[in-house]
């Protein structure tokens, strides 16, 4: 039996959702409308979503300003700890960036 993502189960449109017919999500077609600047961090040893996603995602991305940081040695569950300041200063650095001059 297939599983219903949560997101469905909970009443979320499945056009907002980019549900793909087999109930995957379609994530390259969403990131084809994303316009605001975008930081994707990912864990290089994530079990659980490869980072290839991420490049894909990344590929597909309709931002100017877009940015991916791979956190090496770091997995799904502790990219935060294991990336530390590379982790943090990238987020300040969209932050910084996206501020109005």
């Amino acid at each position: 039996a297939r599983t219903l993502p949560l997101l469905r189960v909970l009443g979320v449109p499945g056009d907002r959702l980019a549900l793909r017919e087999d109930g995957g999500f379609d994530h390259q077609a969403k990131m084809r409308s994303v316009r605001v600047p975008t930081l994707l961090l990912h864990a290089e040893e994530d079990r659980i979503i490869p980072l290839e996603d991420a490049r894909l995602n990344l590929a597909a991305c309709g931002a100017a300003h877009q940015r991916l940081v791979a956190v090496p040695g770091a997995g799904h569950n502790d990219i935060m700890f294991v990336g530390g300041a590379r982790y943090w200063d990238a987020i300040r650095e969209l932050l910084a960036a996206a501020q109005p001059r």
